[in-house]
């Protein structure tokens, strides 16, 4: 969730370069992710929209019961600062969208282009794993770790385009 930056010293930076082989940028249609953050932070839907608007590099103190303040940045500034050329690894773009239409055609070519070495079998296996509804029905019986202190649950609906629904003219 936070925004790609350098460390503000040698050898404390938040993704060391030494430690990073590349890194895994998912975006999700903003609509989408207005009506998922409205709920995590506690806010009406215009208020998310807002704060997924907002300028600049900010910080934003996540709910989540294990977190710490993370800077986030609006949605376009934080895709922006994991895009940009500075970043000293490769950085792969996945549209949550696709990996909802076909999760392992879409994480294939990108895992291969990482080097992380496995199987297509393996990597439907680990699919099939985290399904949607399997993390949703682990959190009902574990808990959630990340859940915020706004909601009961951290996995919510979990489809593209739900924003349809949620969201007025």
């Amino acid at each position: 969730h936070e925004i790609y930056r350098p460390g503000e010293l040698p050898g404390r930076e938040p993704f060391p370069t030494a430690a990073t082989r590349a890194a895994i940028l998912i975006v999700r249609d903003p609509r989408d992710v207005a009506c998922s953050y409205a709920p995590f932070f506690g806010l009406e839907v215009d208020q998310a929209i807002n704060a997924l608007g907002r300028t600049g590099r900010g910080g934003v103190s996540s709910p989540a019961q294990t977190q710490t303040d993370q800077p986030w940045g609006s949605w376009s500034t934080h895709a922006e600062s994991w895009l940009a050329a500075d970043v000293p690894f490769p950085v792969h773009l996945v549209r949550y969208e696709d990996l909802k239409r076909d999760a392992v055609a879409t994480l294939e070519p990108v895992f291969a282009a990482i080097g992380l070495e496995c199987t297509r079998e393996e990597l439907a296996a680990a699919v099939e794993q985290s399904r949607f509804d399997r993390l949703k029905s682990s959190e009902v019986e574990r808990g959630f770790r990340e859940t915020s202190k706004n909601t009961r649950t951290f996995f919510r609906r979990g489809v593209a385009g739900g924003w349809r629904d949620e969201l007025s003219p």
